[in-house]
């Protein structure tokens, strides 16, 4: 009975010990695992005596190109046909490439085809009809010419036979006055130049005569002219019914409204087309043909040639990184470790390299951070800036095979590339 109570005192005392170590040792980790972010924010030393204004801040980051990755996709519920020939995870495409078809596109073909049918036919009417036009304009142009040129003419000669018959009328008149005057003279039968009473009625049966025909020539020539200004007003009216049919035929609505409707109906198949809205690299294909196109998108591409790191600092830390100067950037060099890279011996040559380019890439928004830590006992209740790193051209290849990696950043005033840096601790991801 002694023994099993010293056994059980003995293993209490055991456990105790151990207890206290495993607590212990999970403080340490948890120190550890909070890193430089838990030193004081206002200039305090740490363990090794480093000031803070002095120290190069971390922070976790992801890779992510600099446009952004895009999402491409089509109306909802519209199924995909075909993935145009050589469309796949990696490929390059230009701006405006075919990517994939949708199922609405042989229909709008079809569609369009009739209607560019229908449209040539609608033009080849439309130009019979303004040839016809015209011609009718062409010949009421003549005619109208034709009537203007015989109303001119015709009127000149009538105008003349007036003339004529108006001198013939005064020769007659003065020879009637003469004949009269001689005639009250009075002068003796037998004499020279005596004029009798019928001398004198014959020249005065002349003179009504030559005024019958004066008047004559006048209602002619009036009677003409009406004539005449009734067939040029004809014809103008004829050369404006057939100006205006033509410039009702050039202004045709059908033609118009089926131009419009070919447009239209061109902008449709435009659309049963998706195409790359800018030029870049395919990432990922989430559908394939015969899927209806649902709320995720249909593929995801990005342009890697330019990639950058969002680094999300912590708000105690973006001090170090700004410094005094609010128009320069204290610590722009970083260094850009995660343990997917394919690390090297030589530490100061491992990860990627950015710049922070200047203090625009550094945000003003403070938010929760979206990056976990990957230590279960890392501290949740901080907050964070954003800041965009900007990868060496060097680095881009071999980052562009990493987007959305999680990573981790470490800020410097000084180019860890240099020989004599040192080395930067290769943290996992």
């Amino acid at each position: 009975m002694k023994n099993n109570l010293q056994t059980v005192v003995v293993a209490l005392i055991f456990g105790g010990l151990l207890g206290a170590g495993i607590c212990f040792g999970i403080l340490k980790y948890r120190e550890a695992g909070a890193g430089v972010s838990s030193r004081t924010a206002d200039g305090e030393t740490d363990a090794d005596g480093e000031k803070d204004a002095e120290r190069n801040p971390e922070a976790l980051g992801r890779i992510e190109p600099a446009g952004g990755v895009i999402d491409v996709s089509g109306p909802v519920g519209v199924r995909i046909t075909s993935i145009e020939k050589g469309i796949e995870p990696g490929v390059k495409v230009q701006a405006g490439a075919a990517l994939f078809h949708l199922e609405s596109r042989e229909l709008i073909e079809a569609q369009l085809s009739a209607v560019k049918l229908e449209l040539a036919q609608a033009k080849s009417a439309h130009e019979a009809q303004k040839l016809a036009a015209q011609a009718a304009v062409k010949a009421a142009e003549i005619e109208l010419k034709q009537a203007e040129l015989a109303e001119e003419g015709d009127l000149k000669l009538h105008q003349a036979k007036i003339d004529v018959a108006e001198a013939a009328r005064k020769t007659v008149k003065t020879d009637h006055e003469i004949l009269s005057e001689l005639h009250k003279n009075g002068q003796e039968p037998e004499s020279v130049g005596f004029v009798n009473e019928q001398q004198v009625a014959q020249q005065a049966a002349l003179l009504e005569k030559a005024n019958a025909e004066v008047a004559y020539a006048q209602a002619v020539y009036d009677k003409a002219k009406a004539t005449l200004e009734v067939a040029r007003l004809a014809a103008q009216a004829q050369l404006d019914a057939a100006t205006k049919k033509l410039e009702a035929i050039e202004k045709n609505t059908a033609v118009k409204l089926l131009e419009q409707k070919k447009e239209t109906t061109e902008a449709e198949l435009d659309r049963a087309t998706i195409c790359a809205p800018s030029g870049g690299t395919i990432l990922k294909i989430f559908m394939q043909e015969g899927e209806a196109i649902g709320p995720r998108p249909v593929l995801k591409m990005a342009n890697l040639e330019e990639m950058v790191v969002v680094a999300e600092v912590y708000e105690t830390d973006i001090k170090l990184i700004r410094g005094k100067d609010p128009k320069k950037v204290e610590k722009k060099h970083v260094t850009i470790s995660s343990k997917a890279f394919d690390l090297s011996k030589d530490d100061s040559k491992t990860g990627l390299k950015g710049t922070v380019r200047s203090i625009k890439s550094i945000g003003n928004l403070v938010s929760t951070p979206e990056l976990k830590h990957l230590d279960p006992f890392a501290r949740t209740d901080r907050h964070s800036v954003e800041v965009v790193v900007a990868i060496d051209e060097d680095d881009v290849e071999k980052a562009a095979s990493f987007v959305n990696l999680q990573v981790i950043v470490k800020f410097s005033s000084q180019d860890t590339s240099d020989e004599n840096a040192p080395g930067v601790a290769q943290s996992g991801s």
